[in-house]
């Protein structure tokens, strides 16, 4: 019968260092795998990382960082505190979308402010489904 490697004997290649990549990388050494993290750009952080032109500083991907329970259990599973590690701020306005079709949304943390700038620019029915949606996956 074969048996499986231990993690002290077992090296792991983790290709990427976006959110994905280092979160596993940093689960799978806190429980003692030899891990390298091979990167083909110069800076990690994949799609979250910022770009800066004229000025202006523009989101590669999506916002990962609007998700800190998640960042808050990965750092407690490696026995960090995120808040301690990482600077993060909350933002009163997270980000703005701007319609090509016209209109324009300041997308908030706050679920009953988000809800009625929905129901001004979109209705009430979308507006309640964008509640429903937020409860259903959280």
């Amino acid at each position: 019968m074969k048996t499986m490697p231990t993690p002290s004997n077992q090296h792991i290649v983790i290709v990427g260092a976006g959110p994905g990549g280092l979160a596993a990388s940093l689960l799978l050494a806190k429980a003692g795998v030899n891990v390298t993290v091979v990167e083909r750009s110069s800076k990690v952080g994949g799609r979250t990382k910022i770009i800066e032109r004229d000025g202006f500083k523009f989101d590669l991907g999506p916002t990962f960082f609007h998700y800190t329970e998640v960042i808050e259990e990965i750092f407690q599973a490696i026995g960090k505190d995120a808040h301690k590690e990482l600077k993060l701020n909350q933002l009163d306005l997270n980000y703005r979308l701007i319609f090509g079709q016209g209109g324009e949304l300041d997308c908030t943390s706050d679920l009953d402010v988000m809800r009625d700038r929905i129901a001004v620019l979109s209705g009430e029915k979308d507006a309640n489904a964008f509640v429903e949606y937020v409860e259903d996956n959280r």
